[in-house]
Protein backbone atom coordinates (compact mmCIF):
# COMPACT_ATOMS: atom_id res chain seq x y z
CA UNK A 1 0.00 0.00 0.00
CA UNK A 2 1.50 3.20 -0.53
CA UNK A 3 2.07 6.15 1.81
CA UNK A 4 -0.64 8.23 2.73
CA UNK A 5 -0.75 11.49 5.07
CA UNK A 6 -4.11 12.75 5.70
CA UNK A 7 -4.19 16.57 6.60
CA UNK A 8 -6.65 17.97 9.38
CA UNK A 9 -7.20 20.70 11.73
CA UNK A 10 -8.47 18.03 14.15
CA UNK A 11 -11.82 19.85 14.91
CA UNK A 12 -14.69 17.96 15.36
CA UNK A 13 -16.55 17.80 12.00
CA UNK A 14 -19.69 19.58 11.94
CA UNK A 15 -21.60 16.20 11.23
CA UNK A 16 -19.90 14.48 14.12
CA UNK A 17 -22.65 11.99 15.77
CA UNK A 18 -23.20 12.50 19.54
CA UNK A 19 -22.46 10.07 21.62
CA UNK A 20 -19.81 8.02 19.27
CA UNK A 21 -15.83 8.80 19.57
CA UNK A 22 -14.23 10.87 16.31
CA UNK A 23 -11.27 8.81 15.15
CA UNK A 24 -9.28 10.92 12.55
CA UNK A 25 -6.75 9.26 10.31
CA UNK A 26 -3.27 11.34 10.62
CA UNK A 27 -1.25 9.05 8.87
CA UNK A 28 -1.25 5.19 7.16
CA UNK A 29 1.13 3.18 5.28
CA UNK A 30 2.42 -0.58 5.13
CA UNK A 31 3.51 -0.43 8.57
CA UNK A 32 1.69 1.88 10.35
CA UNK A 33 -1.93 3.55 11.08
CA UNK A 34 -1.98 7.23 13.46
CA UNK A 35 -5.12 8.22 14.88
CA UNK A 36 -6.29 11.08 16.74
CA UNK A 37 -9.29 9.67 19.06
CA UNK A 38 -11.47 12.40 20.71
CA UNK A 39 -13.65 10.92 23.63
CA UNK A 40 -16.12 13.85 24.47
CA UNK A 41 -17.90 13.22 27.81
CA UNK A 42 -20.34 10.01 27.47
CA UNK A 43 -18.48 8.98 23.91
CA UNK A 44 -18.10 5.85 23.17
CA UNK A 45 -16.01 3.88 20.34
CA UNK A 46 -16.15 0.73 18.68
CA UNK A 47 -16.59 -2.70 20.56
CA UNK A 48 -13.91 -4.20 18.89
CA UNK A 49 -10.72 -6.38 18.77
CA UNK A 50 -7.97 -4.40 19.07
CA UNK A 51 -4.14 -4.97 17.67
CA UNK A 52 -1.20 -3.89 18.92
CA UNK A 53 -0.83 -0.17 19.74
CA UNK A 54 1.02 2.52 21.19
CA UNK A 55 -1.21 5.48 22.97
CA UNK A 56 -0.10 8.78 23.37
CA UNK A 57 -3.07 10.79 25.66
CA UNK A 58 -2.61 14.44 24.69
CA UNK A 59 -5.33 15.03 27.32
CA UNK A 60 -5.60 12.21 29.70
CA UNK A 61 -8.46 10.93 31.92
CA UNK A 62 -10.32 7.54 32.67
CA UNK A 63 -11.76 5.14 29.66
CA UNK A 64 -14.07 2.24 31.06
CA UNK A 65 -13.66 -0.86 28.69
CA UNK A 66 -16.91 -2.30 28.24
CA UNK A 67 -16.54 -5.99 27.34
CA UNK A 68 -18.91 -8.31 25.98
CA UNK A 69 -20.06 -9.78 28.97
CA UNK A 70 -21.17 -6.39 30.79
CA UNK A 71 -17.65 -6.62 33.01
CA UNK A 72 -15.85 -3.16 32.76
CA UNK A 73 -12.77 -2.13 33.64
CA UNK A 74 -11.12 1.07 34.51
CA UNK A 75 -7.92 2.66 32.18
CA UNK A 76 -6.58 5.73 32.79
CA UNK A 77 -3.92 7.79 31.07
CA UNK A 78 -2.19 10.77 32.54
CA UNK A 79 -1.76 13.78 30.42
CA UNK A 80 0.84 13.34 28.07
CA UNK A 81 1.07 8.97 29.23
CA UNK A 82 2.78 7.17 26.98
CA UNK A 83 1.28 3.57 26.91
CA UNK A 84 2.06 0.40 24.88
CA UNK A 85 -1.07 -1.70 24.29
CA UNK A 86 -0.98 -5.53 23.95
CA UNK A 87 -3.38 -6.65 21.14
CA UNK A 88 -6.85 -7.04 23.69
CA UNK A 89 -10.33 -9.06 22.71
CA UNK A 90 -13.24 -7.25 22.44
CA UNK A 91 -14.66 -4.21 23.86
CA UNK A 92 -16.18 -0.53 23.59
CA UNK A 93 -13.62 1.69 25.33
CA UNK A 94 -16.56 4.97 26.96
CA UNK A 95 -15.77 8.62 28.65
CA UNK A 96 -17.76 8.76 31.77
CA UNK A 97 -16.34 11.46 33.03
CA UNK A 98 -17.28 15.22 32.17
CA UNK A 99 -13.94 15.57 30.41
CA UNK A 100 -13.08 15.36 27.06
CA UNK A 101 -9.83 13.15 26.68
CA UNK A 102 -7.90 12.80 23.46
CA UNK A 103 -5.46 10.15 22.43
CA UNK A 104 -2.55 9.43 19.59
CA UNK A 105 -3.01 5.92 18.73
CA UNK A 106 -0.50 4.05 16.67
CA UNK A 107 -1.41 1.00 15.37
CA UNK A 108 1.54 -1.32 14.39
CA UNK A 109 0.47 -3.65 11.28
CA UNK A 110 2.16 -6.91 10.39
CA UNK A 111 2.80 -7.42 14.27
CA UNK A 112 2.62 -11.16 15.20
CA UNK A 113 2.46 -11.87 18.89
Amino acid sequence: MPERTVVSELLIPADAEAGKAISTLLHEDDNIMVNHVRFRPGDVAASVTRPRRISLALKGGTLTKVFPDGHTEDMTYEDKQFRVNPPAPVFAPKNNTSEEIQLYVITLKGQVD
